[in-house]
């Protein structure tokens, strides 16, 4: 399934979603709310993987990620970005996050990770 927004793409699988927010975007607490929501209704407490594949520039208030680490069946978090700045950005939101948390610089080894953290998930429960 692909639900877009007028502020990203959000592109969803069985044990993960890829993002890609738009050029310029501030993720505030209300963005990253319609982001939640759409992935809670998705998975229906299945446990998933959020990856943000930032193709694009934009911002991210760190504030958001306290409601992010409340989502029960979010199992992992991945940053996929060659930008120096923002893999810069991606440890700063770290610290924020109460989820495992990774970052890679291509897509492939994301979705990789998604589903090694999925499936060690699934062991555990």
């Amino acid at each position: 399934m692909i639900k877009v927004f007028d502020f990203c793409v959000l592109k969803f699988y069985d044990n993960y979603v890829i993002s890609i927010i738009n050029e310029g975007v501030i993720v505030t607490k209300s963005l990253s709310d319609k982001i939640c929501e759409t992935a809670i209704n998705y998975y229906q407490g299945k446990p998933f993987v959020y990856i943000t594949h930032r193709i694009h520039s934009y911002s991210v208030d760190p504030n958001v990620y306290h409601d992010v680490s409340k989502i029960k069946n979010l199992v992992g978090f991945v940053v996929v970005s060659d930008s120096k700045l923002s893999i810069k950005n991606a440890i700063l939101e770290k610290i924020f996050l109460d989820k495992p948390f990774q970052i890679f610089s291509n897509l492939d080894d994301a979705i990789l990770w998604a589903n090694n953290a999925y499936a060690m998930h699934k062991e555990i429960k």
